[in-house]
Parts: structure tokens; sequence; C-alpha cells
């Protein structure tokens, strides 16, 4: 009777510390999660900020500097 007492005691602590593993298991899969978006937009601050971004960014909106032929290659279909 006592053992079976004692078990009856162990259960909700051993419920609530398998509940607070599981929980730290998804907090460090998001932990993993935004770390390697923080490399990506790390990464893309570069791109962005780096020598010639702002030249590169001009071209893809089609800009062309002062004296400059424009071209617009058209793809055969």
């Amino acid at each position: 009777m006592v053992l079976g007492a004692i078990v009856l005691l162990y259960i909700p602590p051993i419920a609530h510390w398998i509940q607070q593993s599981q929980t730290a298991g998804r907090e460090r899969a998001q932990v993993r999660a935004l770390v390697r978006e923080r490399a990506r937009l790390r990464a893309q601050l570069r791109a962005m900020t780096g020598p010639g971004a702002l030249e590169r960014q001009a071209r893809e909106l089609g800009m062309v500097k002062p004296g400059e032929r424009p071209y617009i290659i058209v793809p055969r279909r």
C-alpha cells in the first residue's frame, strides 16, 4: 500500500517533466529555424548594401546610365 502511494506521488512530477522536455524540444527547433532565418536575412542585407548593389538593383528595374543604349532581349519561342 505504501509503495502504491509512493508511485502515485511520483506520477505528476514525471508527467510534468515529460511535458517540459517536449516543450524544450519544440523551442530548440524554433531557435534553430530563427538562426537560419537570421543568417538568410544577413546575407540578403550584405547583397543589398555591398559594392555595386545600387547599380545592380537599378539595372534589374531596366534603368540605364546616361549615354548608354538600352537593349531589350526578347527570347525566341
